[in-house]
């Protein structure tokens, strides 16, 4: 069914227009005396039906301001998604721009010379670690990427004389203390740590650093003369291992490992030493020195004395234990290549000079003692 107004179609079961609200108007079965009535009020309802389809300026109305609401309804709809879209393009903006100070930043740089390293890229990493430090000099984090990749290049000395000269920048830093010595560490020159450590003037410093300080070793046997063979035990507060050289040398952790007392034999004997502690810091060597002299037998007893004899006589030496003899009777200064005294001689007839000397267990000679003997 059409609308007799606008002509626009209404569906089944309404009573008004969709479009212009017109009232639908339902036309019943047919009635003869519809016909005679109708004809009676002709006049009437053609006046009305030109009435009703007069437009109606309420209608009008309403229709032009849904039209103005629904105009309204879409301009604030392409509004909200412009507005969202700029919203969204600040959002990236700020982030681009919160990353590019970050990444300018010391924990900025460090993190992109640390993603460098990892992908083998030296340079570049090497690159971002001197800008972080140029930026902060005294934080520590930039410089162990720093030394790291000297490391990959077998370059000791100039991360070396880097570290160094920060510290002594910065000598209350002990952060950056803590990165030279796991340099040295690293490198394998852990020995190194304790002439840092031993160069800091700072008492709180070194307090601080006390996990890294290695007590050098303590011997048992104060340094000085003996006259008898010794034993030396060697100790070390808080140390793993101990290492030592009876020969004068700077010892290693590849040099002797203390396990027992150490025996002194005859002579001077430099003994040096070094401690390891738990983390494998050495400590400085330490050295003892000690000249052991053993004491020898005086000249040998001879009888009989110097004289003159008229009948046969022994010529006896008086040995003491552990030594040897060695004697001449030609006057010549006895050794341990003259002929050795076994026991008891017969003096011979005429002028004898009879030499004898001792041989001491260690090979050390006694003074001479010489006869002059003459027999009728």
């Amino acid at each position: 069914m059409k609308c007799v107004k606008c002509g626009a179609e209404i569906p089944d079961g309404r009573m008004h227009c969709p479009r212009c609200g017109y009232e639908v108007r339902m036309v019943p079965d047919y009635n003869p005396m519809d016909d005679v009535l109708a004809g009676q009020i002709g006049g009437s309802a053609g006046r009305q039906k030109v009435r009703d389809e007069r437009p109606d300026p309420r209608r009008e109305q309403l229709k032009q301001e849904r039209k103005r609401r629904a105009k309204q309804h879409q301009e604030r709809r392409r509004q909200r998604r412009t507005l969202r879209i700029l919203v969204f393009l600040l959002l990236i903006l700020a982030a681009a721009a919160v990353f590019l100070v970050y990444r300018n930043t010391y924990s900025g740089l460090v993190k992109t010379g640390d993603r460098a390293y990892r992908k083998e890229e030296y340079s570049k990493a090497l690159k971002y670690y001197n800008r972080a430090i140029a930026k902060s000099p005294s934080r520590d984090k930039a410089y162990t990427g720093y030394y790291k990749v000297y490391l990959k290049k077998d370059d000791l000395k100039t991360p070396e004389k880097k570290l160094l000269n920060v510290i002594a920048e910065y000598p209350d830093q002990t952060d950056l203390y803590e990165v030279i010595f796991q340099f040295f560490i690293d490198s394998e020159q852990s020995y190194r740590i304790a002439e840092v450590l031993d160069d800091i003037e700072d008492e709180s410093v070194r307090e601080k650093l006390s996990d890294y300080d290695t007590p050098a070793p303590t011997a048992s046997l104060e340094e000085g003369e003996y006259d008898d063979v010794q034993q030396v035990s060697l100790t070390a507060d808080g140390s793993e291992d101990i290492y030592y050289t009876v020969n004068g040398s700077e010892p290693t952790v590849d040099s002797t490992h203390y396990t027992e007392p150490i025996q002194l034999s005859e002579g001077e004997t430099e003994l040096q030493a070094i401690a390891v502690n738990k983390k494998g810091i050495e400590s400085l060597p330490v050295s003892f020195n000690y000249n052991i002299e053993l004491p020898i037998a005086d000249a040998p007893a001879v009888t009989p004395s110097t004289g003159q004899y008229s009948g046969a006589q022994k010529i006896k030496v008086k040995i003491p234990k552990g030594y040897k003899a060695y004697y001449t009777m030609d006057g010549t200064e006895p050794g341990i290549t003259s002929e050795e005294y076994t026991g008891p001689i017969d003096m011979p007839k005429g002028n004898t000079i009879f030499s004898v000397v001792l041989e001491s267990p260690d090979g050390k000679l006694s003074d001479i003692t010489k006869r002059n003997y003459e027999r009728l």
